[in-house]
């Protein structure tokens, strides 16, 4: 893999478990994480079936991963039932990591 920001793994740097992707999530997987790991890790679940990104943050990222592999024919139907059930989950925890940052 190519070095990411200066990092092997960008992932593991600022605290995602990449490999936890492949079985459900529960909410104490994420509920920790900020509002910026939990954007990377929901997205991280549609770049492990190609999806493309129109944001060059998130494209540059994970062009820097072997294991990613643009589809032009990308659609949400390649999702897997876990992969939509750990966007459910990381949508869940997102929604209350925003209404925390609105009640400061």
């Amino acid at each position: 893999m190519k070095d990411l920001h200066g990092f092997p793994d960008y992932f593991a740097y600022i605290g995602l478990d990449f490999l936890k992707l492949d079985r459900k999530l529960v909410l104490s997987d994420v509920q920790d994480l900020t509002k910026a790991q939990l954007r990377i890790y929901r997205n991280a679940v549609y770049a492990r079936h190609g999806r493309s990104f129109k944001n060059e943050d998130l494209q540059s990222l994970f062009n820097g991963y072997d294991w990613y592999k643009r589809k032009t024919d990308y659609t949400d139907a390649l999702l897997t039932d876990t992969d939509k059930e750990n966007i459910k989950i990381i949508q869940k925890a997102e929604a209350v990591t925003a209404s925390e940052t609105q009640a400061e």
